[in-house]
């Protein structure tokens, strides 16, 4: 009965029993049985057997990153907020360039912060444009699935690869 998420390679030597695990890399179980609660993964998952002659209802979810979707999104919103300050200071800077009066010790300093933010804003923007894209192309490139079972697969298991499911009746 345990909850977790773990980032990379998982390896059990027997049982895994009504858990809920995200896995971001491959969960290899060669000799034990996944019985009950839900496995998400999103890479390889090789195991002796999912679920169990009673059919207990278990959940294996492959070729999805969690982990990853939740970052990106998360990347997309301090995208949004940087764009959104940085059009701001923008406006700023070009409203005291606009102005007719002369420019005073106050305006310059102004100015010159404005200059120091926009830098600032630049470079997390670069940043974090570059790794979203990177999570953007590693969510698409992951959705190659390899699922092995070596002895047995249950009714009472239910398979779900992106938005399609599928269950062990019998």
């Amino acid at each position: 009965n345990i909850t977790g998420w773990v980032v990379g390679r998982l390896v059990i030597e027997r049982e895994v029993i009504n858990t809920h695990l995200t896995v971001e890399g491959d969960v290899e179980i060669p000799d034990g049985s996944v019985i009950g609660g839900r496995l998400v993964c999103g890479a390889k998952v090789r195991a002796a057997a999912l679920g169990s002659r009673a059919g207990v209802p278990t959940g294996l979810v492959v070729g999805s990153l969690p982990g990853a979707k939740k970052k990106a999104e998360q990347l997309e919103g301090v995208i949004a907020q940087a764009e959104e300050r940085r059009a701001a200071f923008l406006e700023e800077r070009q409203q005291l360039r606009d102005s007719k009066a002369a420019p005073d010790a106050r305006s310059r300093e102004r100015e010159t912060e404005l200059a120091f933010h926009l830098q600032q804003l630049d470079q997390l923007l670069n940043r974090a444009t570059r790794g979203r894209d990177a999570l953007r192309k590693r969510i698409d490139t992951r959705w190659t699935v390899d699922v092995e079972v070596a002895k047995a697969l249950y009714h009472g298991v239910q398979i779900t690869v992106g938005s399609d499911c599928y269950e062990i009746l019998e």
